[in-house]
């Protein structure tokens, strides 16, 4: 249920593999023309006359200097920093995974408070069981001195110590069966929460996966999908709060 981290970690991935390839287009073409530059550059001692061969060579390296230069205009007009739309979906990942990391961190908190609301309905049963013993316990005395018929001041000190025990275990069981069953229905209730984030979080990992999909196949389909799918699990996320 983890941001979900591997989410963000493939958002950041997609976008490494289109700067690296973009930096890998740039180098070949800075290359080639250096190539081509050493090629003009081999010719150069064919030619005689040291000022038609100085002319020479500043000719080539300009029209060397000037084909990387358009080689890198080329490539940077058609990357990823001059594309508004780029940029938007990427704001837009951007966002999904905000939310995420916070639908996430609220599911596991809910999740961490219906553990221990059931420890708890837990402990308040136990306590409830063990009055409800006590109880048992008392009135089976009782009847005891009823059916042996015991008389005497000793008899009737015990009757009487009895009585005070009873009312006191049978108000202690009564509170503690109230508090148990209110540790239950919240236990429940957290329970029903996190399912909610739980939907939630996973829609919102979907949909930052495929709004991050643009960045390799450029289809406007994957971010309006993405975003479709955010929208409806972070919807079901907010209904969570009213549970």
């Amino acid at each position: 249920m983890s941001l979900r981290p591997a989410a963000v970690v493939f958002a950041f991935l997609v976008i490494g593999i289109v700067k690296i390839s973009s930096f890998s287009t740039r180098s070949e073409s800075r290359k080639m023309a250096s190539a081509r530059f050493e090629r003009r550059e081999t010719l150069l001692p064919c030619v005689t006359g040291q000022g038609r061969r100085r002319r020479l060579s500043v000719a080539t390296r300009r029209l060397a200097y000037n084909t990387e230069t358009m080689a890198e205009l080329q490539i940077h007009h058609e990357g990823s920093e001059n594309d508004p739309l780029g940029k938007t979906i990427g704001v837009l990942a951007a966002i999904l995974a905000v939310l995420l990391a916070v639908v996430t961190i609220e599911s596991h908190r809910t999740h961490t408070s219906a553990i221990m609301h059931k420890s708890t309905a837990n402990d308040d049963w136990a306590y409830y069981q063990a009055n409800s013993i006590k109880l048992h316990n008392v009135e089976l005395g009782e009847d005891l001195l009823s059916v042996l018929d015991v008389k005497g001041d000793a008899a009737g000190k015990l009757r009487a110590r009895y009585e005070e025990q009873k009312k006191k275990y049978s108000g202690q069981k009564d509170a503690q069966l109230e508090k148990a069953q209110k540790s239950d229905e919240t236990a429940e209730a957290d329970e029903h929460r996190a399912l909610r984030y739980d939907f939630g979080e996973g829609l919102l990992e979907i949909g930052l996966v495929l709004t991050s999909l643009y960045f390799i196949s450029r289809k406007k389909m994957f971010p309006v999908m993405g975003v479709v799918s955010g929208l409806v699990g972070l919807g079901i996320a907010i209904t969570g709060l009213l549970v």
